[in-house]
């Protein structure tokens, strides 16, 4: 990471752990920020027939994974929300995004003028 912020890059560091540890912790008192009272996991696999939590009446939002691997949606919500705060506390240089914008002006200004050369005329009887 050192030597791309030396090359020039602007790396936005985000700790997975750390919104892992959160969600934990939630679960250890009960659930009361993200309603996840349980681990889980709802079913064995998704790939496989087997029972899963809803036959026992269970929100599957309410264990944090539904598989033995992949975490459920308000687990992933709360990542992702923790992931867009990260890149909006990030300040992006002007200069490197400035050219971006231009450039998808300019294509955009060139799919509508393409659009407008290659309309067919309608001819009236």
């Amino acid at each position: 990471i050192a030597e791309l912020r030396l090359d020039g890059f602007n790396i936005i560091e985000f700790n997975t752990q750390s919104v892992f540890d959160e969600l934990i912790a939630d679960i250890l008192s009960g659930g009361p920020m993200f309603g996840i009272t349980g681990f889980g996991p709802c079913r064995e696999s998704f790939g496989l027939p087997g029972p899963s939590c809803l036959d026992g009446g269970i929100d599957p939002d309410t264990l944090l994974l539904n598989d033995s691997v992949h975490p459920n949606g308000v687990a992933h919500r709360v990542w992702g929300d923790r992931a867009i705060s990260a890149l909006e506390a990030a300040t992006v240089p002007t200069v490197g995004t400035l050219p971006l914008m231009l450039l998808g002006v300019c294509i955009a200004m060139g799919m509508a003028r393409q659009r407008r050369l290659t309309k067919p005329t309608s001819v009236t009887a």
